[in-house]
Formats: C-alpha cells, structure tokens, sequence
C-alpha cells in the first residue's frame, strides 16, 4: 500500500459516483500507468497535472493505493484505491494560478 493524491469531480472519468471514504474501489485487470488501472500522484503539484480538475468540484483526496501498483516518476496506478480523506481544493488551486501569474509578471 502507497500513500497518494488524486483529483475527483462530480464523478469518476468512467462516469460511475465517487466513492465513500474509507470504501475500496477495485480495478480487475493489468494496470498500466496512464492507460488503465486506479491512479495516483505522490505529490499534490503532480495530481493537478494528472488529473482533470473541473472548477465546479475541485476536490483533492487522499488516497491508498495497493493490489499489484506499477509505478512511475511521479505517479503510480494500482488495482486497489481508497479514498481516506478530501478536500475542496478551490483555494488551493486559486493561490496556486495566483502565484504563478505574479512569477510572470515582469515580462
């Protein structure tokens, strides 16, 4: 079992609901980093890249990830995913736009 970080809108990319905390979603086949499988990121920076973050539900969750995982540089995926806890990430994500306009500022 690994520790990660994973967005989630108002559902799932397959369209199935979000799951409760503490539930474990199962993924039943080979998982394969970025194509299939239940992902995560080890950092929350690299979540919002790896994740499709809708403005409406911006939620940031902690998760487990175990079953067979496959990891990669910065992510990982797994046949098992539990989300332990989440957060509205809208301020987050908010100072996170903020800091990056005034880095760019000068120019």
């Amino acid at each position: 079992m690994t520790y990660a970080y994973h967005f989630v809108g108002d559902t799932l990319l397959d369209g199935s609901p979000v799951p409760k905390d503490g539930e474990v979603l199962r993924f039943d086949g080979r998982p394969i980093l970025g194509l299939q499988g239940l992902h995560g990121s080890l950092h929350p920076f690299d979540a919002m890249f790896s994740s499709p973050i809708t403005l409406r539900n911006p939620v940031l969750c902690l998760v487990s990830i175990g079953g067979f995982i496959v990891y990669g540089h910065n992510k990982l995926v797994g046949t098992e995913r539990t989300i332990i806890r989440r957060i509205n990430a809208t301020e987050l994500l908010l100072r996170y736009a903020r800091h990056q306009a005034h880095g760019v500022f000068h120019l």
